[in-house]
């Protein structure tokens, strides 16, 4: 994480597009805006277009607005001039719009808007299987970030739950703290849903606090609840070049493995017990195998 945040440094004030990749939840949108607001354009507008929620008829428009009489007016790129247009959701764009993009953008000199594109996509892997045209890859992706996953940069997650917690008590005058053996659970989880399932965790947890401390107990009923959605993830991903099995059934298992750990307080005996593993030997070579500590 700490090479991602160097080169968006280096690149903020150099204007040129920018890719920003990641899974949901890592902070795509707040890094972009992290830039625009240490760039020379930081005084200028910052807006925003999720292409995953307008028509893929309608993204030209969107973006250079209408001249057809009645109807005139100006396009997010010109509203965007001195600023920060931001393309959220890149890799959901249909092959027609895609093109229709690139000859727009192409055909365009004088826009003066600074474009960001984010994804949760691979667009390398969605180019290479012929779901997002090449040139406009090229066109975008100038300069590329790559945002990890929490589960990948496990130092942070105890970073990020302190800053909500922080929040929480400069917002308030106070806020209740989590137990060391909390904080262990915290770090251990494997955050699918990155940054922002941390912060609804946290939420969460202030919400039904009743004392100083929160610890284990309460911290794993919350897990519990918040979990549900995951399920889908895992067994809706896109198959494909980028697609390995070994790695989802790893996710799985790991993922399991740690709320055992979690569940016990770190005991691998009662954990392997959970798990139905034979003995706590077999836990450890599995915790080996995915960097477990």
């Amino acid at each position: 994480m700490l090479r991602t945040i160097e080169r968006a440094r280096r690149v903020a004030d150099i204007d040129v597009a920018l890719l920003i990749q990641g899974e949901p939840g890592t902070g795509k949108l707040i890094l972009a805006r992290t830039i625009h607001e240490a760039s020379k354009r930081r005084d200028g507008p910052f807006l925003i277009l999720d292409l995953a929620t307008i028509a893929p008829g309608q993204v030209v428009e969107a973006l250079y607005g209408t001249e057809d009489g009645q109807n005139h007016g100006p396009g997010l790129l010109a509203k965007a001039a001195d600023g920060t247009l931001v393309l959220d959701s890149i890799g959901e764009l249909p092959g027609d719009a895609q093109r229709a993009l690139l000859g727009e953008l192409g055909a365009d000199e004088h826009c003066d808007a600074r474009i960001m594109v984010l994804t949760d996509h691979n667009l390398v892997d969605d180019v290479r299987a012929g779901r997002f045209d090449l040139d406009l890859y090229y066109a975008l992706a100038v300069g590329v970030l790559r945002i990890p996953a929490l589960r990948d940069r496990p130092d942070d997650i105890l970073l990020m739950t302190d800053h909500f917690f922080r929040q929480r008590g400069d917002a308030t005058g106070s806020a209740p703290q989590l137990t060391e053996a909390a904080r262990q659970a915290m770090r251990r989880q494997p955050w699918f849903g990155n940054v922002r399932e941390v912060a609804n965790v946290v939420q969460r947890l202030l919400l039904w606090s009743e004392g100083d401390s929160i610890g284990v107990d309460e911290l794993l009923e919350v897990l519990d609840d918040a979990r549900g959605p995951h399920a889908g993830e895992i067994l809706e991903r896109p198959l494909g070049e980028a697609f390995r099995i070994e790695e989802v059934l790893g996710e799985v298992e790991s993922h399991y493995i740690q709320r055992a750990l979690s569940r016990t307080g770190g005991n691998k005996a009662r954990a392997a017990t959970l798990l139905g593993m034979n003995n706590s030997t077999t836990l450890t070579n599995r915790m080996k195998r995915y960097g477990l500590s």
